[in-house]
């Protein structure tokens, strides 16, 4: 597999950077023991943990 460029690098670091954190914060909402809106935050940590792992593995597959 090609190595990233620098800036393909740092934009896939930037963008796994981000995923983290709105799951970090998607954590920490509070959502009033509603049932719904909690459904649809746990489904919005589920695809920021997909998307982390997306741009992990394009990180650790760049490097080669």
């Amino acid at each position: 597999m090609a190595m990233q460029s620098p800036s393909q690098q740092t934009l896939n670091t930037y963008g796994n950077g981000k995923a983290k954190e709105s799951r970090l914060w998607l954590r920490l909402v509070d959502v009033n023991d509603d049932k719904s809106v909690d459904c649809g935050r746990q489904q919005l940590i589920q695809e920021s943990t997909e998307l982390m792992n997306i741009f992990g593995a394009i990180l650790r597959n760049g490097k080669d």
